[in-house]
């Protein structure tokens, strides 16, 4: 009887130890986090008091903290206090301009700055250039005339500005614009721009995601019809 309870109460604090243990591997610190927002456009003043979000996420992705700072005169933040997540993600971002700007981060890149470069806004859209373009046919139904196919393109913004189209005034089409074959369907896009809505115009489509400065890619599938033994198109960036 006796032996039975110490095994029990050993196992007990043998787990308990194990517990203790994992909580401590997992979630170290207190960490305090530097950063600086810079502002990539050449000449622009970068105001005070832009306020900086925080999300720490832990491997599973279950949240483990947020918080708020402000920047300074120099767009200077600081996060204090903050739990270092073993095998954790940290990100940080702010809204300038109408644009979402945002960065993620190991643990272990904690020790240097965190930087988040903002730009100024333009609506001209002849900033953004396709610097690669593939489009590969996956499929050809004869028995139906159809054929499917996937485009990939490499896009550039080369400014420093971000192109913010403005959903106010369509008619100036400040907006990434694709075409596509006559009688396409059964459109499906993917892209790493943020916040991006898909509309019909013309021959095609377009994205209405603002474009920072830099390389994207946009990725999109569709179906169009055929006739005879041959096919023949016209694809761009409108």
């Amino acid at each position: 009887m006796n032996r039975r309870t110490l095994g029990a109460a050993t196992l007990a604090a043998l787990l308990a130890v194990c517990l203790a243990l994992a909580d401590t591997v997992s979630a170290q610190g207190p960490v305090t986090i530097n950063g600086q927002v810079l502002n990539g456009t050449t000449g622009a003043q970068l105001p005070a008091g832009l306020q900086v979000l925080a999300l720490v996420t832990d491997g599973s992705g279950r949240m483990v903290e947020t918080a708020q700072a402000v920047t300074d005169g120099s767009g200077r933040f600081q996060f204090g206090d903050f739990p270092k997540v073993q095998e954790g993600r940290y990100a940080f971002s702010l809204d300038y301009g109408g644009v979402f700007y945002s960065t993620a981060l190991e643990p272990e890149e904690l020790e240097a700055e965190v930087v988040l470069t903002v730009y100024e806004t333009i609506q001209d859209v002849s900033v953004v250039r396709v610097t690669r373009q593939v489009v590969v046919i996956v499929g050809v139904d004869e028995k139906k005339q159809v054929i499917t196919a996937v485009e990939f393109l490499a896009l550039s913004n080369h400014g420093d500005r971000t192109l913010l189209p403005d959903l106010s005034n369509p008619a100036q089409m400040s907006f990434l614009r694709f075409s596509l074959p006559p009688g396409a369907s059964g459109l499906s896009v993917q892209s790493d721009l943020p916040g991006r809505e898909i509309i019909d115009v013309g021959r095609g489509f377009a994205v209405t995601s603002p474009v920072a400065p830099g390389g994207h890619s946009i990725e999109f599938s569709y179906t169009f019809p055929y006739s005879g033994d041959t096919v023949s198109f016209r694809q761009g960036f409108q």
